[in-house]
């Protein structure tokens, strides 16, 4: 499960470290949860090879919370169950 705590502990690290993160998540029953995170706050992720989220986690225009990781692993349960997941894909605001 991808949580705020976790996210943002990642963004911390990257930043740190001015470097992009790269985390995977691996269980026995699903496709491997890969999260891309840069030192700026951006987040990718990718189930497998799908890329299935992207979001700025911080800044002023930032809206990443509780409601994304919820959002995130929606999909990821779609993906496990093959059922329809683009409907919950995050789009920017214009």
């Amino acid at each position: 499960m991808i949580t705020v705590g976790l996210v943002k502990e990642l963004y911390y690290i990257s930043h740190f470290f001015n470097t992009t993160l790269t985390t995977t998540l691996s269980t026995s029953n699903s496709r491997d949860i890969i999260m891309k995170v840069s030192p700026v706050g951006d987040l990718d992720v990718f189930a497998g090879d799908e890329h299935i989220w992207y979001e700025k986690i911080e800044g002023s225009d930032s809206f990443f919370g509780i409601e994304s990781c919820d959002t995130i692993s929606r999909i990821i349960a779609c993906i496990n169950n093959g059922t329809p997941w683009e409907q919950y894909k995050w789009v920017p605001l214009e």
